[in-house]
């Protein structure tokens, strides 16, 4: 899971709207010091409800967790030009960046369809794969079901 790209994605938001971390983590139920780890990269997972609550406070989306979460090349520097470019700051070129443009626009295909509900699943299921890849020794197949 990329954390770090995360982190720098969220307190890219946060930092550019002037939001004080203890009211954040005071409306999404946590504490001052947790976001900062979030913030920081420091966690290695963090729940589906609450990152759907911080994402929301700060003003990102779903769409830019997914994509940081699933590539596992996303650097701070991502993290950071993505929540420039959620916040209008910069201009996104489809020719450069960490994100292939097919894949980017099937990805926007396929979230613009989700609920929230079903957006909140997918950032689980994201999760349990980038946790699989983390793991040493892991292969590139999920394991099979019984």
């Amino acid at each position: 899971m990329n954390m770090r790209a995360l982190g720098a994605y969220l307190f890219t938001l946060r930092d550019q709207r002037k939001l004080v971390a203890a009211q954040i983590a005071d409306h999404v139920g946590t504490s001052p010091t947790h976001i900062w780890r979030i913030e920081q990269g420091k966690i290695r997972a963090i729940g589906a409800e609450l990152l759907h609550r911080l994402t929301a406070e700060v003003g990102g989306s779903a769409e830019d967790i997914h994509r940081l979460l699933l590539d596992r090349h996303a650097t701070v520097a991502d993290g950071q030009t993505l929540a420039e470019q959620r916040l209008g700051l910069t201009v996104h070129d489809n020719s450069t960046g960490p994100f292939n443009s097919a894949t980017e626009q099937a990805i926007q295909r396929l979230v613009g369809r989700l609920t929230p509900q079903q957006r909140a699943l997918w950032v689980q299921i994201g999760e349990l794969l980038l946790e699989h890849q983390d793991r040493p020794g892991a292969s590139d197949e999920l394991p099979s079901s019984p």
